[in-house]
């Protein structure tokens, strides 16, 4: 194969995997609480889980979906990586 063939076709490959490292979501699970500390619980064993690309936006996400169902009382919201 030719040398610029080559060199297209590496390149290419190297894109698309930089673009599905930036696009690549995790799964959080998210405690809810509201402003004297207690836990409003959600639909998965108490927590609500959710997938976004970082921990910040899974607090948001995470903080929308418990407004759903516990409207004002939503105060707080802490995010980590799913356990495995």
């Amino acid at each position: 194969m030719n040398a610029k063939i080559m060199a297209a076709v590496l390149l290419c490959c190297i894109a698309g995997i930089a673009q599905a490292e930036t696009t690549a979501t995790n799964s959080y699970r998210c405690a809810v609480h509201d402003a004297d500390g207690n836990v409003l619980k959600g639909p998965a064993e108490g927590y609500y889980i959710v997938q976004a690309k970082t921990e910040d936006e899974a607090d948001d996400i995470a903080k929308k979906e418990a407004a759903k169902t516990h409207g004002a009382k939503v105060d707080s919201v802490s995010c980590g990586p799913v356990p495995k």
